[in-house]
């Protein structure tokens, strides 16, 4: 349906094996916080687009992406992005050309209605 759809990684850390290379540098030490789950999205969009971990130089083909990975995977979860808007709200910003939408136009309201109940 074209919803992206985030699950509370932090979970994931002690069920699968491998789990705690998506975990946050505050998750590692025993606190797990909303922004934790922002690192972890950004640990997957960051494979998926490059087929690897970060930390090996790899970047995208647009610095918007880059940027976008950059505030994702802030080590410091203060400056990191706080919350799964923001992230949403970049993202759509980023692929709405491409999706022929308008960046600066508003989320559809079903869209977000959906997401609060989902």
């Amino acid at each position: 349906q074209g919803y992206i759809k985030v699950g509370h990684f932090v979970l994931a850390r002690t069920t699968g094996e491998g789990a705690e290379r998506y975990a946050a540098p505050e998750v590692k030490r025993g606190e797990a916080l909303v922004v934790s789950d922002i690192y972890s999205l950004g640990i997957c969009c960051y494979e998926m687009l490059t087929g690897s971990l970060p930390n090996v130089g790899v970047e995208s083909a647009d610095p918007r992406i880059d940027s976008l990975l950059e505030k994702s995977l802030d080590l410091d979860y203060r400056t990191r992005l706080s919350s799964p808007k923001q992230f949403r709200e970049l993202l759509r910003k980023i692929a709405a050309p491409f999706a022929g939408l308008n960046p600066n136009d508003p989320p559809d309201e079903d869209q977000t209605a959906t997401e609060a109940t989902a």
